[in-house]
């Protein structure tokens, strides 16, 4: 069967085939705006966040550097703690003689051996100096004391502090 088509019924088909035909190249022109405003997106996105950590890393550098000094420092300061507790007899001859009397003695003093392995200057692993500091703050005939520990470290252009207080109260046997 032979399907005879009117001229008018002609151009009406062949309108309709090119709308069809400009309509999917709409579509997939719009694809390709589309893409090309993810991937710009996304490109911003990716050097502002590479930049970012770029930015953060340069602390973390420092950061390890203090949380290194502050651990120092801890520790110095329990092994202060400690030797009062377990030498506390040692801590108020000294602090008495050379503190509160002021006594003259030979080279090193009695206060300067109870505190010979408090402060000290290291190199490995790393560079740093620290050094601790006894006040007695409040004192009943040194059986009732507040004791105040400072440590200072010093580890570059970084200087750490740290005070801790105790009280000590002497119980004779």
């Amino acid at each position: 069967m032979v399907q005879i088509i009117k001229t008018n019924d002609r151009h009406e088909l062949l309108r309709r085939n090119n709308q069809t035909v400009f309509q999917s190249l709409n579509r997939k022109g719009m694809a390709i705006v589309i893409v090309l405003i993810l991937s710009t997106a996304l490109l911003i996105f990716g050097t502002s966040y590479i930049s970012h950590f770029r930015n953060v890393q340069s602390v973390n550098q420092r950061l390890l550097e203090r949380v290194q000094i502050d651990f120092w420092a801890q520790g110095v300061m329990q092994k202060a703690i400690l030797k009062f507790k377990r030498l506390p007899s040692e801590f108020y001859f000294a602090y008495k003689a050379c503190i509160l009397d002021k006594r003259t003695f030979s080279s090193p003093t009695p206060w300067d051996v109870y505190l010979s392995d408090l402060a000290a200057t290291i190199t490995l692993p790393f560079s740093l100096s620290y050094s601790t500091k006894f006040t007695v703050l409040g004192q009943k005939k040194f059986e009732k004391d507040s004791i105040c520990i400072e440590v200072e470290a010093l580890q570059g252009n970084i200087n750490h502090h740290i005070r801790q207080t105790i009280n000590a109260e002497r119980i004779k046997n």
